[in-house]
């Protein structure tokens, strides 16, 4: 298990160059239909907390109406 985060870790660090591997031209679809760096900065902590808090500030409404049932 660790080794494996320890990898997908790495292939964050470095821009994720497995995906340019892909067969038919995927690499290039992937990177263009999403958000690599926002992927690549989670992963490596920079926007983690900021990730977190905005998904609990959007479902804030959700989880009020689960609690006050």
């Amino acid at each position: 298990m660790i080794s494996t985060v320890s990898a997908i870790e790495i292939q964050a660090k470095n821009g994720f160059p497995i995906i340019d591997t892909l067969p038919l031209n995927l690499g290039n679809v992937a990177r263009s239909e999403i958000d690599i760096s926002r992927i690549q900065s989670f992963i490596t902590d920079e926007n983690r907390s900021q990730f977190i808090i905005n998904g609990l500030l959007g479902n804030i409404d959700t989880v009020k109406d689960f609690i006050q049932k």
